[in-house]
Parts: C-alpha cells; sequence; structure tokens
C-alpha cells in the first residue's frame, strides 16, 4: 500500500438505487418466443430481485403475460426499421431496450434461465455504459449481445440502428453493436465475464472452454 492511508474516507460505492434498474429480455413472433420470455421472466423473478422485469416487444405477444400480469411489465415498440438475417430477422428489436425508462437494463436473451441473481451488475462502475461478455467462439475482439448486456439507457440509445434503415451487411444486431461500440472508451471488455455466454453443452470437465475459465479461478 503505498502513501499514509489513515486519514482517507473510504471509497463511495456505486451502487443502483431501488427502481432506477431493471432487467429486460425481448420477445419476437410466436407462440414459442412468448412462451420462453415467460419462463425467462419467472426465472428472473425465482432470484429474488427487487428490480422491474421487462418484455420488450414489437408485436403482439401470443398469450400476453398471463399469470405474470402485475408482476411484469410488457413494454410495446414499433419494429426495428433495421433487420438482420435468417433467424436474426428481427432481433434488432432487443436494442428497444436501451431506451427503457430506467436508469441502466441489464438484457438477457429469452432462451436463458436465469438460476442466480445479476443484481451485481447494476452496482459497475458508472463509467461502464455498455458490458457484455465476449463471443469467445469468434475471433477476438467480439462481444455477444445475448446477455447478461449491461446497458446505461438513453432515449437514443441505439438510435442508429433504431431510427433509419441499416445497410443489409449486418447479419443480426451483434454485428451492428461491435462495429458501432466494440472500439468505445465506454464499452468495457472484462465488467461482465466470459463464463456468462457458456452454453450448458460446454459445462463438462473435458471441454476447452471449461478448462479456459476454471484455470481463472484456480
Amino acid at each position: 500500500m503505498h502513501g499514509n492511508t489513515s486519514n482517507a474516507s473510504p471509497a463511495r460505492t456505486y451502487g443502483p438505487i431501488l427502481g432506477c434498474c431493471a432487467y429486460a429480455t425481448f420477445v419476437g413472433d410466436g407462440a414459442e418466443y412468448a412462451c420462453a420470455a415467460r419462463v425467462w421472466a419467472q426465472s428472473v423473478l425465482e432470484t429474488g430481485t427487487a428490480h422491474p422485469v421487462v418484455i420488450v416487444a414489437t408485436t403482439q405477444m401470443h398469450g400476453g403475460l398471463g399469470n405474470l400480469s402485475g408482476q411484469v411489465r410488457l413494454a410495446h415498440y414499433p419494429p426495428a426499421p433495421s433487420r438482420g438475417k435468417h433467424n436474426f430477422a428481427v432481433t434488432f428489436g432487443k436494442l428497444w431496450a436501451g431506451q427503457l425508462p430506467y436508469a441502466r437494463v441489464v438484457y438477457v436473451d429469452a432462451d436463458t434461465l436465469v438460476l442466480r441473481s445479476l443484481d451485481h451488475l447494476f452496482a459497475l462502475g458508472p463509467k461502464v455504459a455498455l458490458g457484455a461478455p465476449r463471443a469467445y467462439w469468434l475471433p477476438q475482439p467480439f462481444f455477444q449481445s445475448g446477455g447478461p448486456m449491461l446497458i446505461n439507457t438513453s432515449s437514443k440509445r441505439f438510435s442508429g440502428a433504431l431510427r433509419q434503415q441499416l445497410p443489409p451487411r449486418y447479419a443480426g444486431e451483434m454485428d451492428w453493436l461491435n462495429e458501432v461500440y466494440g472500439h468505445s472508451p465506454h464499452f468495457s471488455w472484462d465488467a461482465v465475464a466470459g463464463e456468462y455466454a457458456m452454453l450448458i453443452g460446454e459445462y463438462i470437465p473435458s471441454d476447452r472452454i471449461y478448462l479456459y475459465w476454471t484455470r481463472r479461478h484456480r
């Protein structure tokens, strides 16, 4: 430890004020997508979080919120003018999560089951305006946008893809996000660890991705 710290005041802890942050996912067309979003929302609620849980929709959500009404908010936005390809045709719509009326959002794709609280991500330092795990299966540096993705929200967040149609060269929103934010000083490569992006099939002792992350924690 350098210098005399006997009279130093303790560092101010940065943390979320209840109600200023929210969890969010995106729901596309169809009953299966809607069912996945409801299961996702229920899994987040069961972590015991006190933060709001929001489902972002750009079409009528099949079956609505069901028995989650009153516990989960459904936020409707217009379809994103930018479109991806194949399975990612409508996923630019998830970017509306960056304009939700909260200071911070943790976005997670609807096909994810949340088993433990992610509330600690809300408490990351205020300089982290956008943070996401690395897409470790792709050449680096490249991050993935399926979550958990920490977003400092604003009325213009991601507006480059939400207010105008992008050229068709983007396979999905992840390519665009990396092009625009991958080299931004406000994006953090380390705030959200790569373990969060691991697939279930990689949690076996002989898997090289599993071995990589377990070595980091020994």
